[in-house]
């Protein structure tokens, strides 16, 4: 009692408060910096920059240990036609927010030779698959929060929980698994179709700039295909079963399924994390429309009153450069109840399957929509 209440035990005390305060703030500039998850087998972390490609659609910046926010509101991206922040969006930045968190304890307070030793004693864990819930629309104009839940940290396999806030709402979920890769004597895959290359494609630009000069464009979808152009999509994409974007003619059923190459507009510095995220980014492009080509319809069908993607799944097979071209086949199994399945898989121009991808939408006509009388399966 005597000791502790001494000059010597205040100042001991006084000392261990100023290390644990300088320690805290130490852990908080970390924090605060962009992540330092390994890019590779050389594990060295990574610079601040890492996700700031591809003009920052996917970066966030970290506020805490586990709660990441959009980095720039001005790269939240909403379609021209859409009436929230692209969902893609939501599950490229929640992939970056759970990249963050997969050893990121370790490489804060462990030298790069220390990393290099442990990647190659365990192996890089990569995400392998991704499961996303779009609970509520969100807003382009306002940061998305995303708060990451550490739910397995083993041997083989990391698993995290990702939610995205807006006003302290929930408006996204998304469900991440990390792999450090195995080898394996076996690998089966489907076939690429056999698709022109996409130099001989019209680009989707160009088909949108032919419907503007269409003579049955009213003032109405002139305005649509303006506002899609104030906010044009960062990728270079060439459909290859669409030759107009069916806004002036008659709803026909066809066979649903959809084909186009699709790749960065600009130059993606960094490493195949990276491309991942951008892929994910990607798959959400148009595969929600694919259930209504059994009817007719497509995006900018005028027909088309609410298409609202409910979930979407993916799973990562390989590798992705998204500075070359990737095929992404779309098709379907249902269309009923309002609701319908979509199917991807992206290949690169090597024909191997890098990416599956699967989602649910929602749709609703505009009252007295022309549809087709027939009801007939088509086979994808």
């Amino acid at each position: 009692a005597e000791y502790m209440g001494s000059p010597l035990f205040c100042n001991t005390m006084l000392r261990a408060a100023r290390a644990l305060h300088a320690a805290r703030r130490a852990v908080a500039r970390a924090s605060s910096s962009a992540a330092v998850l390994p890019t590779s087998a050389s594990a060295v972390p990574r610079s601040p920059d890492r996700w700031q490609s591809h003009g920052r659609i996917i970066e966030v910046e970290r506020i805490d240990a586990n709660i990441f926010r959009s980095a720039s509101v001005e790269a939240l991206w909403r379609p021209g036609m859409g009436q929230g922040v692209y969902g893609g969006q939501l599950i490229g930045q929640a992939l970056v927010a759970a990249h963050e968190t997969i050893d990121d304890d370790w490489a804060r307070v462990h030298t790069p030779s220390e990393m290099a030793a442990k990647a190659a004693a365990k192996g890089e864990a990569v995400v392998n698959s991704a499961h996303a819930y779009f609970l509520r629309p969100g807003s382009a104009a306002k940061p998305i929060v995303f708060r990451v839940e550490r739910l397995l940290d083993g041997g083989s396999f990391n698993f995290r929980s990702v939610t995205g806030f807006q006003d302290g709402v929930p408006i996204f979920a998304l469900k991440a698994s990390f792999h450090r890769r195995e080898e394996f004597p076996v690998r089966y895959q489907r076939e690429m179709s056999a698709v022109p290359p996409p130099e001989s494609l019209k680009s989707h630009t160009q088909l949108l700039e032919e419907a503007l000069s269409h003579p049955k464009c009213t003032p109405e979808f002139r305005a649509k295909i303006e506002a899609a152009f104030a906010r044009p999509i960062p990728l270079e994409i060439r459909p290859v079963d669409v030759t107009d974007l069916g806004l002036f003619s008659r709803p026909k059923a066809q066979e649903p399924r959809s084909r186009l190459w699709m790749r960065a507009l600009g130059p993606i510095d960094g490493s195949p994390d990276v491309h991942r995220c951008i892929a994910a980014w990607a798959s959400d492009w148009t595969i929600s429309a694919v259930p209504l080509l059994h009817i007719g319809l497509r995006p900018y069908s005028p027909q088309l009153r609410l298409i609202c993607s409910l979930d979407h799944s993916l799973w990562f097979h390989d590798d992705i450069d998204f500075n070359s071209w990737v095929l992404y086949e779309m098709s379907t199994n249902n269309l009923s109840g309002g609701r319908g399945v979509a199917h991807g898989r992206m290949y690169n121009q090597a024909g191997r399957l890098v990416m599956s991808v699967a989602q649910e939408a929602l749709y609703r006509l505009r009252a007295q929509s022309p549809t087709p009388s027939t009801s007939a399966s088509a086979s994808s």
